[in-house]
């Protein structure tokens, strides 16, 4: 009896490889592996005895292996795997730079440029009448649906906090922070951003485009930290409901590089909802 169950999981395993990249074992064949009754201990060594491995840690990917019943040790073994790959990754061959002569002859100074015309100013709009503009700061709380385009019905909830300064009446650069917090896991995304609004202050209805770069940082319990650069692409809109207090809806294109993965197993669409308020004079 013992051998006839010895050898379904030697069939399971040999099947589920056979479904992937020749000696790759990826997200989806853990799942197949869990799902054809393979023990976690099985699973484990052939984590550890693979050639090569291909996991996902996007907050969708681990949603999708708690769906699928996927033991907390295979998690942790799947993790530290990941992290043998990006550790044993060779560094960058230095770049030699060439430093000109001092004796070299120096290029002649440019020519001054005249000051710019002053701006015209709209006689009928005063400082007062603005919702927003130069010298104000804004403070933000949104609360957002993360959809992995790699998996769209393994999404997951985002919360996020931020405070920004107007450098000029269309023009916003800040600091923002959002995260997720399951047990086990948790995965914060720290960085600037700089928003273009598409028209002046004193509109109530005001349309954006933006841009933010930081750092993904993802903590799994009992396995350690990993640290991935994130790039952000914005659009939305801020609607102002009183003088100070406005509705801000957007969307956002994040992308989280991750060695080994393409752009698709390593990207999402964020659909945001949240509140502003924009203090200053």
């Amino acid at each position: 009896m013992a051998l006839k169950s010895l050898l379904l999981i030697l069939v399971s395993i040999v099947a589920v490889m056979a479904q992937n990249a020749p000696g790759t074992v990826t997200n989806d064949t853990i799942i197949r592996l869990v799902s054809s009754g393979v023990p976690a201990a099985t699973i484990i060594r052939t984590i550890d005895s693979s050639d090569s491995v291909a996991f996902r840690f996007l907050p969708g990917d681990l949603s999708a292996l708690a769906q699928a019943n996927v033991p907390e040790d295979v998690i942790k073994a799947m993790a530290a795997r990941s992290n043998r790959v990006v550790q044993s990754t060779p560094a960058a061959a230095p770049v030699k730079v060439t430093v000109p002569s001092p004796s070299a002859q120096a290029a002649p100074p440019p020519k001054p440029t005249p000051p710019p015309p002053p701006r015209q100013v709209n006689p009928r709009i005063s400082a007062t009448d603005e919702y927003q503009g130069r010298g104000m700061w804004d403070v933000g709380f949104q609360g957002s649906v993360s959809i992995p385009h790699a998996s769209a019905s393994a999404y997951v909830g985002f919360a996020e906090g931020s405070v920004g300064y107007f450098v000029a009446r269309k023009s916003e650069v800040g600091f923002a922070a959002s995260g997720v917090f399951i047990q086990g896991y948790k995965d914060v995304v720290l960085g600037g951003f700089y928003r273009q609004y598409l028209v002046s202050g004193e509109k109530r209805v005001i349309p954006y485009v933006g841009a933010a770069a930081g750092g993904d940082i993802v903590h799994f319990s009992g396995s350690g930290t990993n640290g991935n650069f994130a790039a952000i692409g914005q659009g939305g809109l801020r609607m102002f409901v009183t003088k100070h207090v406005a509705v801000d809806v957007g969307y956002n294109l994040v992308y989280v590089r991750i060695n080994g993965l393409g752009f698709k197993d390593s990207s999402l669409s964020q659909v945001s909802v949240g509140f502003a308020h924009v203090f200053g004079r």
